[in-house]
């Protein structure tokens, strides 16, 4: 589940260890999506396998936070000390990307400062990123935050952490079966639920009803 739970977090499942056993006992179950991701390799100029993920996949300022975060990590055991240095060190030089982002075949082009593509509704840390998110619709919801930069990111981080988007024009947000997003500039590292997999460009697809979870 991660350390922050995030993905029980998103499937709705009592935060409890008691309840959670309860829940277990009772077998009350239901099936939900799963992401599929096919990366470029950053080593060759070929695509990797599909990989799959259960709650998002992170590009961008967001990934590069992250990353920062666990390197501070083997010097700095806390991880609140780590990750406010991470944004710390990582927003005032960071410069959006140009990228394309082909939406069930719709073309968009932004400068991307971070994408999410997710099935579920939080992040690490708990940001809202997809306050629109089921994992169980058939469908994966892409957050774009473009043309933002410096410390001025931090008012948008702050709409990520609550979900509230509404009238915020640096923010698109989108469903769909099928996203293409491709790099039109520099190079930018794809993360699932945490993890580097790979570089851009990536396709993600939905997989409906793929897995069955204990509720």
């Amino acid at each position: 589940m991660g350390t922050r739970n995030v993905l029980a977090k998103s499937l709705g499942l009592p935060a409890g260890v008691v309840e959670s056993c309860q829940n277990f006992i009772a077998g009350s179950t239901k099936k939900i999506d799963v992401i599929s991701v096919v990366t470029a390799n950053p080593d060759a100029a070929s695509r990797l396998a599909p990989r799959i993920f259960l709650n998002a996949a992170e590009m961008g300022v967001g990934e590069e936070i992250i990353d920062r975060s666990k390197r501070l990590r083997s010097k700095v055991k806390s991880r609140f000390v780590s990750t406010v240095a991470a944004v710390v060190s990582t927003l005032p030089a960071y410069e959006s990307n140009l990228c394309d982002f082909f939406v069930d075949g719709r073309k968009n082009s932004a400068n991307m400062t971070m994408a999410v593509v997710a099935n579920g509704k939080f992040l690490g840390g708990g940001f809202m990123a997809a306050p629109e998110a089921d994992m169980a619709d058939g469908l994966l919801d892409l957050m774009v935050l473009k043309d933002s930069g410096s410390l001025k990111m931090l008012d948008e981080l702050a709409n990520l952490k609550t979900g509230h988007y509404a009238g915020e024009d640096k923010i698109l947000y989108s469903k769909a079966k099928k996203v293409l997003i491709t790099s039109m500039e520099r190079r930018v590292t794809v993360t699932i639920d945490g993890e580097p997999v790979g570089i851009l460009p990536a396709t993600f697809q939905v997989l409906p009803e793929a897995l069955t979870v204990v509720t």
